[in-house]
């Protein structure tokens, strides 16, 4: 403890005057006692307490006291508190002599002869007070003793309270430790589960890939199927308008085998009637002349049916007078007439692109119609497929596609075969008919 210097100063002369020839003894210090008074400044606060007054009880609790608070304020822990016996019987040491030094400066004082009996009082005095302070230490060690008894005793209580207390944050702890541990195996369960999530989502998105692009595979197909029936429906439209078209031909060509037909019959009955055709007069040659010429003009029914009309009556009559020369010559009129309505109807027919001949019209209809039939019947099989969506291969629909294709550009190759061979047979015939004609006229 630091003093003023002025108290400094008159302890330190003090203790000079008094404590100069005092030495500290050799003695061992006791285990397990606090060094409390060691330090110079503390023996000098010791001291200048002692001189003021005799009570020692009271100033050794006091000291107690204020050491105590020191250790509080420097540890801020309870410690317990002990005095060494060595520190005891110094203090009273210093005590014995503190009072022998009173006595003496008293004694100057007072006359010579109090001296003796001073010295002899002094002499009893220390040996009792000696007595009294070992007394008196005593008791405050049992007191101390009491004290940290009651001390440790209240500690062990709180220690034992707060062991209490903290029994239920412990459980609480332990169960939180529990959750712990099961929230961190199911959030390990729950990462497990995202993962096998996550692996199948990509599976499933792949599938999905997968199927859009046979979808629009599929679509495709679909697609041009719808466009080659937008263009079968408009051959049909076309073929309408074509049948419309042949019906008016077929009108007209009707017309001219009718006309054809009734010079045949003419032919006929002029072939059969030569042998009966012996002469004609000039007149009736002339009306004979005048009669094919208008046929040959007009060419049509009436014309025809007029003159067979006029003249069935005289037919027997012409043919008995009509010569021979005659007839072969009307004979071969009627035929180079024949032979050029034969050549128009085959022009015809060439500029309108065969559509005039009924058996080619048949034809196209039927192929059309089985073209038509096809596709419908393809439609529905893929239609069926896109309605299973099986994970089979779409590969024998194309080689079936395929194969009818090939067998299609046969039958047409088939067909014009035929066609050829028919117009070939028709040209040899005419080539014949002509050799009949050039024999004849030679």
């Amino acid at each position: 403890i630091l003093l003023d210097k002025k108290k400094l100063r008159n302890l330190r002369k003090r203790s000079m005057e008094s404590c100069h020839s005092v030495s500290r003894p050799v003695a061992t210090v006791p285990p397990t006692c606090l060094p409390t008074y060691r330090t110079l400044g503390q023996l000098i606060q010791i001291i200048e307490k002692l001189s003021e007054t005799e009570d020692v009880h009271s100033i050794l609790k006091k000291i107690v006291h204020d050491c105590d608070e020191t250790s509080l304020t420097s540890t801020k822990k309870v410690l317990p508190l002990r005095l060494d016996p060595w520190s005891v019987q110094r203090l009273s040491e210093i005590l014995a002599r503190l009072n022998h030094s009173r006595l003496i400066t008293m004694a100057t004082d007072t006359d010579g002869t109090k001296n003796a009996s001073s010295a002899t009082s002094s002499g009893c005095s220390e040996g009792e007070s000696s007595q009294k302070s070992q007394m008196k230490v005593a008791e405050l060690e049992l007191a101390l003793k009491a004290t940290v008894s009651q001390d440790n005793s209240q500690l062990i209580r709180k220690l034992r309270d707060l062991e209490q207390k903290c029994k239920s944050l412990q459980e609480k702890n332990k169960k939180f430790l529990e959750k712990n541990m099961e929230l961190t195996t199911a959030n390990r369960n729950l990462r497990d589960d995202i993962k096998k999530v996550d692996e199948e989502n990509k599976k499933l998105q792949e599938l999905r890939e997968q199927n859009k692009r046979k979808a629009n595979q599929l679509s495709r197909q679909l697609s041009q199927e719808r466009l080659e029936k937008g263009t079968l429906e408009l051959q049909l439209q076309e073929l309408d308008g074509i049948r419309h078209q042949v019906a008016e031909q077929t009108k007209s060509i009707a017309a001219l085998k009718q006309t054809i037909a009734e010079k045949d019959r003419r032919m006929e009955l002029l072939q059969h009637r030569k042998k009966r055709r012996l002469r004609n007069s000039h007149d009736q040659l002339i009306m004979l002349n005048a009669s094919l010429e208008e046929d040959r003009s007009l060419g049509s029914e009436c014309s025809f049916s007029s003159s067979v009309s006029a003249g069935t009556s005289s037919l027997d009559s012409l043919q008995e007078e009509l010569p021979l020369e005659e007839v072969q010559k009307g004979y071969r009129k009627l035929m180079k007439e024949h032979l050029k309505l034969e050549r128009s109807t085959a022009l015809l027919q060439t500029h309108l692109d065969c559509r005039t001949d009924p058996y080619r019209y048949k034809k196209m209809k039927t192929d059309l119609e089985t073209e038509l039939f096809v596709a419908r019947c393809r439609i529905e099989q893929l239609e069926n497929l896109l309605e299973s969506k099986e994970g089979c291969d779409y590969s024998w629909v194309l080689e079936k596609d395929q194969l009818s294709a090939e067998k299609q550009s046969l039958l047409e190759q088939v067909q014009n075969l035929e066609m050829k061979l028919e117009e070939s047979q028709e040209q040899i015939e005419t080539m014949e008919f002509q050799l009949l004609e050039m024999d004849n006229s030679k």
